[in-house]
């Protein structure tokens, strides 16, 4: 999460900074989420018909970090580039885990 946090900070203000920190943390938790439930999607056997709940926390969800995001950078004067560079921040950390830091045969744990 902090592949690109701590070059900001001491490249970059404070404003900048507190956008890459924010959006870090927002899309790290958002991943998070986004794997939980795409596990009780799967998980679920029943029928199609009882999606309906689950696709509607999904969408929820999506409203949720939206609201999260704009209070970032309006509220707390986070830079909204900042804030865009944090939150694909997670996703820089698992090409890099994947392309050259995880061996062909190990596996993942959780």
């Amino acid at each position: 999460m902090f592949v690109l946090s701590l070059p900001s900070a001491l490249l970059f203000e404070g404003r900048y900074f507190s956008g890459v920190l924010a959006g870090s943390l927002l899309g790290s938790l958002n991943l998070y989420f986004l794997a939980l439930m795409v596990v009780r999607i799967m998980a679920d056997k029943s029928d199609s018909s009882g999606k309906g709940p689950l696709i509607m926390r999904f969408m929820l969800k999506y409203v949720f970090i939206g609201i999260l995001m704009l209070g970032a950078v309006f509220l707390f004067g986070c830079h909204p580039l900042g804030f865009a560079v944090g939150f694909s921040n997670i996703i820089f950390a698992i090409l890099i885990d994947g392309l050259f830091l995880r061996r062909d045969g190990e596996k993942i744990q959780n």
